[in-house]
């Protein structure tokens, strides 16, 4: 059983992102709102990172001990990782083009509407008042809806690994925690279990991405760090609200660009850690 303290900070980082998801339902930020909603859940997930890193930083120096994970948040995954993560972002985007494809065929800029069952909620004044509306949902797609919701997801990992620290819970945890993710994500673009499906598929590569580069790493100071999917959730969010906005050879021409530098990116990693 774990100790009071531990009960207590586990509950913080479980309750935190559900409050929050539960908050995002029932408001459901719409294009007037939404970038000041997403910057006041960024600024409520960040902290409770903090507190994590700390709490790892401090072990790692034998200051305390606490099991918190085998996730760590203070690698340095370097340039390459960094592009590892927007690799995954584009794979995991070619790959939601393609399923809801070959599910319901149709124009590839209605198919991007479809990838909406992840909900990529767009602001319209993420940049103030604007002309370039797709640049500027681009941005706040990348700047604050990735970030924010990969942070809470991590909140919860953690919190829930911090209950019962043994390894098989650390897939159990990552589980679950994506798992709220998708369903609650998906209640917010018209509920269907084939979008949770979907939605927990993506977040699970993505999180992989993390513990892959961070497996990879751990010979040499370049590692895993929730940067990946940090940006691997930006990229893929940035890229559908691209595609909304093409038709016709454009789209095609997106798609196929997206296809190559996903497959080079993240192959690039592969055969540069294999070398290493």
């Amino acid at each position: 059983m774990p100790e009071l303290r531990d009960a207590l900070l586990a509950f913080v980082l479980i309750t935190v992102p559900i409050i929050t998801y539960f908050l995002l339902i029932v408001i459901s930020p719409t294009a007037e709102n939404s970038t000041l909603f997403f910057a006041i859940l960024f600024g409520v997930a960040y902290p409770t990172l903090l507190i994590i890193w700390l709490i790892q930083f401090l072990d790692q120096r034998g200051v305390i001990n606490y099991e918190i994970g085998p996730l760590l948040l203070n690698q340095n995954p370097g340039i390459l990782g960094l592009l590892f993560g927007i690799g995954l972002g584009f794979v995991t985007f070619i790959f939601n083009v393609a399923v809801f494809q070959f599910e319901s065929p149709a124009d590839l800029a209605q198919t991007a509407q479809t990838l909406n069952l992840l909900y990529i909620p767009g602001s319209l004044n993420a940049l103030g008042p604007t002309v370039y509306p797709t640049f500027s949902d681009a941005v706040f797609d990348f700047t604050l809806v990735g970030p924010a919701e990969e942070a809470l997801k991590a909140s919860m990992m953690f919190g829930i690994f911090m209950l019962v620290p043994l390894a098989p819970v650390a897939f159990l945890a990552a589980g679950v925690s994506i798992f709220f993710w998708a369903v609650f994500h998906t209640i917010l673009a018209g509920f269907s279990l084939f979008g949770v499906v979907m939605a927990f598929i993506t977040g699970s590569i993505w999180m992989a991405g993390w513990a892959i580069a961070q497996k990879l790493g751990e010979d040499n100071e370049e590692g895993g760090s929730i940067l990946i999917p940090i940006l691997a959730h930006s990229t893929y969010d940035s890229l559908v609200i691209v595609l909304i906005f093409l038709s016709g050879y454009l789209a095609v021409g997106f798609v196929v660009f997206c296809t190559l530098a996903g497959v080079g990116l993240v192959a690039g990693y592969a055969i540069k850690k294999a070398q290493d």
